[in-house]
């Protein structure tokens, strides 16, 4: 009986200082939330439109920040996800995007693509 209350003890002993040192070594960041009001303002990208023969060029500055690794990775994403997609280019220095996509794509494709660069919708600039 004495070993069992000895051991009881021993574990209750080590389970309170286990949980003491991590209290002390763990930090809650707050975690920052998005809201309604932040998310209404997402604001809309600036697109320049040309056509070239049975495609059409898009080109806006994308909204999220993009390293060279992350542009290549993004590139062969968007490339086998959008079957439509005839080409994209994302430059890293400039953060400039350029899609072409054939001139039966969907408005519905487009804004899809575009959200995707951290913006709510597009205006078109000739």
């Amino acid at each position: 009986m004495m070993k069992v209350t000895t051991l009881l003890l021993g574990l209750l002993l080590t389970s309170a200082c286990y949980a003491q040192n991590t209290s002390k070594t763990t930090t809650s960041t707050p975690t920052q939330s998005t809201s309604k009001e932040d998310a209404l303002n997402i604001p809309e990208a600036n697109l320049t439109q040309t056509s070239t023969g049975s495609n059409y060029t898009y080109q806006f500055v994308s909204n999220r920040v993009m390293s060279a690794e992350r542009a290549d990775r993004w590139e062969d994403r968007f490339v086998s996800v959008y079957p439509e997609l005839v080409s994209i280019s994302i430059d890293p220095n400039t953060q400039q995007i350029e899609l072409v996509l054939p001139n039966t794509h969907t408005t519905a494709d487009l804004e899809e693509m575009i959200a995707r660069f951290g913006y709510s919708g597009y205006q078109l600039t000739n």
